[in-house]
């Protein structure tokens, strides 16, 4: 059976493309975007204790809608790689699937003036819900994990139809039984909270048939 928290990701995802299908308007910059990003996890707690556990295994991939030039939603999907650099069997998978809201942050603290100027450069803020799932290699159990995603990073504009960008996020996991050695966080089997960093970088595809995206509008 589907955990709770996993449902209300599903629902809140519903929702939003229904609201996109049904409230579709005409304008005159496009709206939805692909992303793809690729970069580092970096786990901060529980301590998974002695080991390396940073991995350039993280991949994300979103689809984001821009209700207009300054806010957005995206939904994403995102894959960390945890494993000891010097042991093959403590490791473990993260698939994470959730809605981020996102912000133009350059226009809302930037200076009209200087946001006029900078025509190919954009600080972009993100902050969000996901729920992940992890298999222990070693325990032989899966367990679902609620978080929240935070995430800041500069877009540059290559072209009219495509951006490159960085993203620095930190996911912060509610309740975690899992660690990243694949082993329980506490021997009596209780949780904890949990912390990942990603630092990434890809490319933004803008889908449309305008001449620009709502980013650069």
């Amino acid at each position: 059976m589907r955990p709770p928290f996993s449902q209300v990701i599903y629902t809140i995802i519903l929702c939003l493309c229904m609201h996109f299908l049904g409230h579709a308007q005409y304008s005159d910059y496009n709206r939805f975007s692909i992303d793809l990003q690729y970069g580092a996890s970096i786990p901060f707690s529980p301590d998974p204790g002695p080991g390396n556990y940073m991995q350039f295994k993280h991949v994300k991939t979103g689809v984001r809608y821009a209700f207009n030039p300054d806010v957005g939603a995206r939904f994403f999907y995102s894959y960390n790689y945890f494993q000891d650099s010097g042991d093959e069997f403590s490791s473990i998978a993260h698939n994470q699937i959730g809605v981020d809201i996102v912000v133009n942050l350059s226009k809302a603290f930037v200076p009209k003036t200087a946001y006029d100027l900078s025509r190919n450069f954009r600080m972009m803020g993100h902050a969000g819900i996901g729920v992940s799932t992890a298999r222990s290699q070693i325990l032989l159990v899966t367990e679902y994990i609620g978080n929240l995603n935070v995430g800041l990073g500069p877009q540059f504009r290559i072209n009219d139809n495509l951006s490159f960008f960085a993203d620095g996020n930190f996911t912060f996991n509610f309740r975690q039984h899992l660690n990243y050695n694949s082993e329980k966080v506490r021997a009596d089997g209780e949780f904890a909270s949990g912390l990942v960093a990603n630092l990434s970088f890809g490319l933004i595809f803008y889908l449309g048939q305008e001449d620009h995206h709502a980013d650069w509008h």
